[in-house]
C-alpha cells in the first residue's frame, strides 16, 4: 500500500507539473478549455510513454522549434523512464543533502547499484543518440538541413529520447536517413528502465550484457561495476530477456512477410521493433497492414508490455 501511494503521488506530481508547463503554450493557442485539454492529455501521455496526442498525423512536428514543448516532453519521458526505484533513491539522497547529512559531491557514490546503472545508461543513450541523430540529419534536406542550430539540437535530442518508448515525433519518421533509422531501431529495442512506464528490454539488461562481455574479454572471472559484483543469475536473466525479444522479433518479421511478401523490409522491422518496445513510432506502413499483420502487431505490443521474464515465470 505504501508503494502504491508513493507511485500515485509521483505520477500526479510529474503530470501536474507537465500539464502546467504545456498550458503556457497551448492555452494562448487554443483557448482555455481546449488548451487545458491538450496540456493535460499530452502530460499524461508523455509521462506514461503512451505516445498518443490530439494533434493528428503531424504529432508534435509543428512544435519542432518550440523550446517549452520540446523540453517539457523530453523531461517527462526521461523522468518516467528512470523508474520509481531510482526516483525514491534520488529523493532519499536529496533529503540527506538538505539536512546536511550528505555532501552533494558524494550523492552518486552512495546511490544503489541499480540507480547508478540506470542513470549512467540513460545519460549515454540520450546524449550519444542525440549526437548521432544531429550528425546524420543535419545534412538531410527532408528533415533538418537549413534549420537553425537550436532547432537541430532540440529535434536531435527529441528523437533520441522519444525512441525509448514514447512514440511522439517532431521529425517525420519516413523522411529520416538510413543511419538514423538504424539508431532508432536500437534505441527502441533497449527502451527504458525497470519499474518505470517505459518498455523495451531495459537499460539495466543491456548494461549487464555489456559488462559481462567486457569482463570476458578482459579474462575476469566475475562481472563487476562500481565496486560491486553482479550475480550470475542476473546475467542469465539478461541473456534470456534479450534472447526472447530477438527471437519473438524475428518470428514476427517472418510472419509479416508470409502475409505481405512485397512489404519493405526496413518498414516492417521498424514497425515490429516499435511494437515489441511499446514505442508507437512508424515509417508509415501501419494503415497498409493486412488484418493478420495487425494481429501480429497487437500480440507483440502485449508481449512487450508484459515483459519477457514475466512470461517465462507465468509459463
Amino acid at each position: 500500500v505504501a508503494v502504491v501511494r508513493s507511485v500515485v503521488k509521483c505520477v500526479f506530481l510529474a503530470e501536474g507539473i507537465g500539464a502546467v508547463l504545456y498550458a503556457f503554450c497551448f492555452v494562448p493557442e487554443f483557448g482555455i478549455k481546449k488548451g487545458l485539454v491538450h496540456a493535460i492529455f499530452l502530460a499524461v501521455s508523455a509521462f506514461c510513454n503512451a505516445g498518443i496526442d490530439l494533434f493528428g498525423e503531424t504529432s508534435l512536428s509543428v512544435y519542432v522549434s518550440n523550446p517549452l514543448v520540446n523540453i517539457t516532453t523530453i523531461g517527462l519521458i526521461i523522468v518516467s523512464g528512470l523508474g520509481f526505484i531510482v526516483w525514491w533513491d534520488l529523493w532519499d539522497k536529496f533529503r540527506k543533502v538538505l539536512r546536511k547529512e550528505l555532501s552533494p559531491s558524494r550523492v552518486f557514490r552512495v546511490l544503489r547499484l541499480q540507480s547508478k546503472l540506470v542513470l549512467t545508461m540513460t545519460g549515454i543513450l540520450v546524449f550519444s543518440g542525440a549526437f548521432l541523430v544531429f550528425i546524420f540529419e543535419s545534412g538531410n534536406p527532408s528533415t533538418l538541413k537549413g534549420a537553425p542550430l537550436g532547432t537541430k539540437l532540440m529535434a536531435s535530442f527529441f528523437q533520441s529520447v522519444t525512441t525509448r518508448t514514447a512514440g511522439f515525433y517532431t521529425m517525420d519518421q519516413s523522411l529520416l536517413s538510413t543511419p538514423t533509422v538504424i539508431i532508432s531501431l536500437l534505441w527502441m529495442f533497449i527502451g527504458g528502465s525497470p519499474m518505470g512506464t517505459a518498455g523495451g528490454v531495459k537499460t539495466t539488461t543491456i548494461a549487464v550484457l555489456i559488462l559481462s562481455i567486457a569482463a570476458y574479454l578482459q579474462g575476469k572471472k566475475d562481472v563487476e561495476v562500481y565496486g560491486r559484483k553482479i550475480r550470475s543469475s542476473y546475467i542469465r536473466s539478461a541473456q534470456v530477456v534479450v534472447g526472447m525479444a530477438v527471437s519473438v522479433l524475428l518470428i514476427s518479421v517472418l510472419g509479416i512477410f508470409a502475409v505481405m511478401p512485397e512489404a519493405p523490409f526496413v518498414d516492417v522491422l521498424y514497425e515490429l521493433t516499435s511494437a515489441v518496445g511499446t514505442v508507437g513510432l512508424t515509417l508509415g506502413i501501419t494503415p497498409k497492414l493486412h488484418i493478420l499483420s495487425q494481429i501480429i502487431l497487437i500480440i507483440l505490443m502485449y508481449l512487450g508490455r508484459v515483459g519477457g521474464l514475466t512470461l517465462i515465470y507465468a509459463v
